[in-house]
């Protein structure tokens, strides 16, 4: 997970082909829940 919330911030933008998509929003989301996860596993694992 953390893998993929670093490739996204150092490639932001790329890999989205065509117009129909918008790579911002999509980013933006994919990152908003991945770290909203993250920080749920880590509350979980610290917190038993």
């Amino acid at each position: 997970m953390m893998i993929g919330l670093y490739d996204i911030r150092n490639n932001r933008g790329v890999g989205h082909a065509g117009a129909d998509v918008d790579p911002n929003h999509m980013d933006a989301t994919v990152v908003l829940y991945q770290s909203k996860w993250l920080v749920a596993e880590l509350v979980r694992l610290l917190h038993t």
